[in-house]
């Protein structure tokens, strides 16, 4: 009738307002004016998030206002989408779009060594994504060591829980060639906004195997439930395609998680219960301020009923991370930046398998309080 919905993903602008915005006026130049009501639905892996409805004419009479990014938020109409709004046939349709590759430097370091207290590893990276279908993807990175010193840490495991994370020298020791990760992947929505992730493959350089999440975000709640189960196999030490046995792993493991945004100062709360890859069980907790211009810095910490001793040194999991957008310090728009996860000592206790793609990471910036904290910049 007289409405047009366009489905954008934003791999630009580093605020989803901005793509908002300018979708809106590339609508507003092309679209005839017999279509009044203007709705852009935001997407991630081809799964809709979020809808912003607004009448054209409304926006043209409070464009020019000095206030106009303020009446704007007033007249939009804002809140979750329905699962079933893009259609696959017609993505399946859109040529050149599925396979994408990119070549790139990466960097690791390796920290608070105490025989030497920096250790980098320095080399080029490809990677390679392929859509087969519309929200299932095949991703693949690979790396190759050029400048790195990896290969001269000898701290072993310590201990008495299961190697699960402290044998990490025997896989940075590796400088050739090495899938750091290589996974089939699908992300799909349900009814009442419960999103879903399924993964196999080699989800992380020590271990493969699958792992499920569910996740149940309100675009207007604060408050945000997940869930996650994995099956694990350890990986071997040339990280190629060969598995390991390692005894004491628990492979069946996952965590029920709760988050919370607490609309203070951009801190944001997150909760894990669950169980771990040594077998203990216990509870995460990682705070973490977010701010508006992509910065974030947080800390965690993690207690199990693993004992201080069975843990050895630094009786228990801990560590802060941060992130650093590249937008905030180069004069292009980007999305992309630097993220850096420390952990002053590395043990069995506590350990979680790293996957990509986890939901909330996803759909936390298409909640209430991240689209109202930088509204401001929907008509830049």
């Amino acid at each position: 009738k007289n409405e047009v919905k366009v489905v954008i993903s934003n791999n630009h602008f580093s605020t989803n307002s901005q793509a908002i915005g300018r979708t809106l006026r590339i609508l507003s130049k092309f679209i005839p004016k017999s279509k009044n009501l203007f709705t852009v639905i935001l997407s991630e892996n081809d799964v809709p998030i979020l809808s912003i409805s607004v009448d054209r004419n409304e926006i043209d009479l409070i464009i020019d206002a000095p206030n106009s990014e303020l009446l704007s938020s007033k007249i939009s109409r804002i809140g979750d989408t329905d699962k079933s709004i893009i259609n696959a046939e017609e993505f399946n349709n859109l040529s050149g779009k599925n396979f994408s590759w990119s070549l790139s430097p990466y960097y690791r370091l390796h920290l608070f060594d105490p025989d030497k207290p920096l250790y980098y590893d320095i080399g080029p990276e490809l990677g390679l994504s392929y859509k087969i279908k519309p929200g299932f993807y095949l991703n693949a990175n690979f790396q190759d060591s050029v400048l790195s010193t990896f290969n001269q840490i000898h701290r072993g495991p310590k201990g008495s829980l299961p190697k699960v994370r402290s044998d990490l020298k025997n896989y940075l020791n590796v400088d050739k060639t090495r899938i750091s990760d290589l996974t089939l992947s699908s992300y799909y929505k349900f009814p009442h906004s419960i999103y879903g992730r399924t993964t196999i493959g080699y989800l992380e350089p020590m271990y493969a195997g699958l792992s499920s999440e569910l996740l149940y975000s309100q675009y207007n709640r604060n408050i945000a439930l997940g869930m996650e189960i994995n099956y694990l196999e350890a990986r071997g030490y040339d990280q190629r395609f060969a598995l390991r046995e390692l005894k004491g792993l628990s492979k069946l493991n996952g965590h029920l998680s709760g988050y919370w945004d607490t609309g203070y100062y951009n801190y944001l709360a997150q909760l894990d219960y669950g169980k771990y890859l040594a077998g203990d069980k216990g509870g995460t907790l990682t705070l973490s301020r977010n701010f508006p211009n992509g910065w974030k810095v947080g800390g965690f910490f993690t207690l199990t009923d693993a004992t201080f001793a069975e843990f050895g040194e630094g009786s228990f999991d801990k560590g802060i991370f941060f992130s650093i957008p590249f937008n905030s310090i180069v004069p292009i728009e980007t999305i992309d930046g630097i993220e850096e996860r420390v952990k002053p000592i590395q043990g069995d206790g506590g350990a979680r398998v790293e996957v990509g793609g986890r939901l909330y990471n996803i759909v936390h910036p298409y909640k209430k309080n991240s689209i109202e904290k930088s509204w401001s910049s929907i008509w830049r």
